[in-house]
């Protein structure tokens, strides 16, 4: 909302309704001009369409067929106008090997939240099991997703047609090394 908040046309696409009617409900209130659409990333694109893509927090490989992840990577790709830019942020593989925990729990918003984790499939993926805990209520749930290395991520934005991948460690543009807290690409169309 923070891209709308400054005069950009933001379509927001995702597959879940919930999460939709939550950030239309706080457009509105801000009398932001969004669109959101009610799509599976691996169906949606609008061909030579965005100057840019934002893809945030881990929100790229939670399919089990490895090539549905190709599918959204394609389909961002046809989606971008000529030199139009993908900026992802996830936690990569490497990160995840230097600071994993299998058990963590944290108070979030007086939400006591568990987690659970598995590396699994020879490091190619993570499994979790979270448990969130308010007063009395409990909520369990299981999330897994593929897990990337800078250079398996690289690999796989030039198969789907980006002629320019950029590697970062942070927002800030410092190396994707031993150092860096997320993996960050700018790629571009």
């Amino acid at each position: 909302m923070a891209s709308a908040r400054r005069g950009f046309s933001i379509t927001a696409v995702d597959r879940t309704a919930l999460y939709l009617k939550k950030a239309k409900r706080k457009a509105d209130v801000e009398g932001l001009n969004i669109e959101f659409v009610h799509e599976d990333m691996r169906r949606f694109c609008r061909p030579n369409s965005y100057d840019g893509v934002i893809n945030l927090y881990t929100s790229f490989g939670y399919f089990e067929d490895p090539e549905d992840d190709q599918k959204v990577l394609i389909n961002i790709h046809r989606s971008l106008k000529s030199n139009g830019k993908l900026v992802m942020d996830l936690m990569g593989k490497e990160i995840l090997a230097r600071i994993f925990r299998e058990r963590d729990w944290h108070e979030e918003n007086g939400i006591i939240i568990m987690e659970e984790r598995k590396i699994s499939k020879d490091w190619s993926y993570i499994d979790s099991r979270w448990i969130l805990l308010k007063g009395e209520t409990q909520q369990k749930f299981k999330v897994s997703h593929r897990l990337y290395s800078g250079a398996e991520l690289r690999a796989l934005l030039t198969q789907c047609g980006f002629r320019s991948v950029d590697v970062y460690g942070d927002f800030e543009s410092a190396p994707y090394d031993n150092k860096a807290k997320r993996l960050v690409i700018v790629a571009q169309k």
